[in-house]
Parts: C-alpha cells; structure tokens; sequence
C-alpha cells in the first residue's frame, strides 16, 4: 500500500528506452463494508420481558443504509434501535443485518436472550418462594418481590436439598 514507483523499458532493434516515473502509482485498501454488533437490556427476565436492542455496528467506509433484526422468536424489525417484548419462557437467539453500498454484515448471538416464565405467586401470597420449598420460607413484605431467576434458583436449591433429605431417610429408617 502506499505510493509506487513504475519503470517502463521499450527494447528495439535499435537499443531501448527506460522511463522512470517515482511515486506514480498510489495503491489503497479495496473500501471496507460494515461490520455488525448490538447490544441488549436486559438480557434476561420472566415474561413478558421488554428489551431495548441497541446498534453498535461499524459502518466501514460507507453509511449504514439498512437493518434487519430477527429476534428468534418469528418476529423481525427494519428500525435501527428496536424494541421487543419477548412472551414466551425460552433462550432466543437474536440476529442483526447491516447493509452498506459496499455490501452488508451480519453478527449472531445464540441462546442471547432468556425469557423464563411468569413469577409465581401472582395475586394471592405474591412475594412468596414457590410451593415447591413447602412454603415455609417466605419474603418479608418490606424486602418486595424476589426477582424470578433468583426464585427459580432457590426453589431448584430446595428441590434438591428435600430429595437429599429424603433420599437419607430411606437409606438410615
């Protein structure tokens, strides 16, 4: 890359001739087309769970023109900075397209968003751990509600601490 020096010799039957010329010939990079990256927030949370995409693509040496979102779960946005509300409980993965004169760029982030279910306990004895744990712990009511990953991991932690218990039993009467 950079300037170049051509050299240009024409040989006959009478002799040659050689032309010089330095610094003739500039040579570049071919331009560069985009380069996509995004974003999410949250990442993670019970349903419905709204998340704020965000664009951080680098355009190369041409303006982004075009964006194609899919968000793993069928639906799909053209808008540069979207916003989805996944309903669904599931891991998505979500995809970004950028289109430049100069061609496009596309990024895949797999499993990137988990959606779990809806909390349990909603209404009646809402902030309560599951049913699952016996119901003997509960969330005092100035804590508030418990997010819903950290009750499903608590209530998978209980799960495993009863069956050990059990499990125990069965073997020593």
């Amino acid at each position: 890359m950079g300037d170049l020096t051509v050299s240009l010799t024409v040989t006959s039957a009478i002799g040659s001739v050689t032309e010089t010329k330095t610094e003739y010939l500039t040579v570049s990079a071919p331009p560069s087309g985009p380069t996509a990256a995004f974003s999410a927030d949250p990442t993670s949370g019970a349903a419905p769970l709204t998340v704020q995409f965000t664009d951080e693509s680098a355009p190369g040496d041409a303006d982004i023109t075009a964006w194609q979102w899919e968000f793993g779960d069928g639906a799909d946005s053209a808008d540069r900075q979207p916003v989805h509300v996944y309903t669904e409980p599931g891991a998505y993965t979500v995809t970004l397209k950028v289109t430049t004169e100069l061609g496009t760029g596309s990024r895949a982030k797999g499993r990137y968003i988990h959606v779990l279910g809806a909390p349990e306990g909603e209404g009646e004895g809402e902030g309560e751990i599951p049913s699952c744990v016996g119901g003997a712990i509960g969330t005092p009511p100035s804590v508030g509600k418990p997010r819903a990953d950290v009750t499903l991991l608590v209530s998978a932690v209980a799960a495993l601490i009863l069956a050990r218990k059990r499990t125990t039993r069965a073997k020593f009467g």
